[in-house]
């Protein structure tokens, strides 16, 4: 997550510009060599003048998700000035396209949301589920309550090679605007786009929307007994295993 950074729609690919509001992103390491090609790609020529490049690559301060550690990383800025479309408040460009489409989407639950029974008492009753998991994720327990200090609720971790039982639920976008209440929506949880494997088709990943931990909501502590009942019957009730907590 990058802040005081915004995305804009730029129609074929989107365009980060400095300013009030924040990104959602991936880092990845590469190579000296490989930067250089990057830099060619994006239109930056550091021997330039700033003006005659595309983008402009700066040193920023970004937060993993999954724990809000801090780090530096490289980013490349759309170089337009102010002059450009409006922003993709969201910040999230998976999801932005995600919602060009017309009427409800999947909503991928691993935590209480798994328990059918609790996600339509927040939101009316729910036409579907799809049973799967979440590839190169494990489940934590770090998204501090608000109430309870000493109390926290479901989040995922990006860790290679292991995986999170869920479902995706088929919801109405009224059904995720109600949702998006009870999350806490965009300041203890953000809903972005992850990766989700559907059972019955283990080969292919999808892209769904999901409800991650805000890096700055996260804490120390544990689930309480009635929210770990609440994935016990949802890992039941979707036949995801028995779900254990120690």
């Amino acid at each position: 997550m990058l802040e005081g950074a915004k995305l804009h729609d730029l129609r074929f690919f989107p365009g980060l510009v400095e300013g009030e509001g924040f990104t959602i992103g991936e880092w990845i390491t590469v190579s000296p060599k490989m930067l250089e090609e990057l830099d060619q790609l994006e239109g930056y020529r550091p021997e330039r003048d700033p003006d005659d490049c595309l983008y402009l690559r700066k040193t920023v301060e970004i937060q993993r998700l999954s724990d809000g550690k801090p780090f530096s990383a490289e980013a490349y800025f759309f170089n337009v000035g102010t002059n450009c479309p409006p922003p993709i408040e969201q910040g999230c460009y998976r999801r932005f396209l995600d919602e060009k489409k017309q009427g409800g989407r999947w909503v991928v639950a691993f935590g209480s949301n798994l328990n059918r029974r609790r996600l339509e008492a927040r939101v009316g009753a729910v036409k579907e589920g799809r049973i799967g998991w979440i590839p190169d994720f494990e489940l934590v327990f770090n998204k501090q309550s608000v109430l309870d200090e000493q109390e926290t609720f479901a989040n995922i971790k990006y860790n290679p090679g292991t995986q999170t039982p869920a479902v995706a639920w088929w919801l109405e976008r009224s059904q995720i605007n109600l949702l998006d209440e009870f999350e806490g929506v965009p300041d203890h949880y953000l809903r972005i786009i992850i990766p989700f494997v559907e059972r019955n088709n283990d080969d292919f990943i999808e892209y769904r929307q999901a409800y991650v931990a805000h890096p700055k909501a996260l804490g120390v502590g544990i689930p309480s007994k009635s929210y770990i009942r609440h994935l016990a019957i949802g890992y039941r009730e979707n036949e995801l295993g028995e779900f254990c907590w120690d």
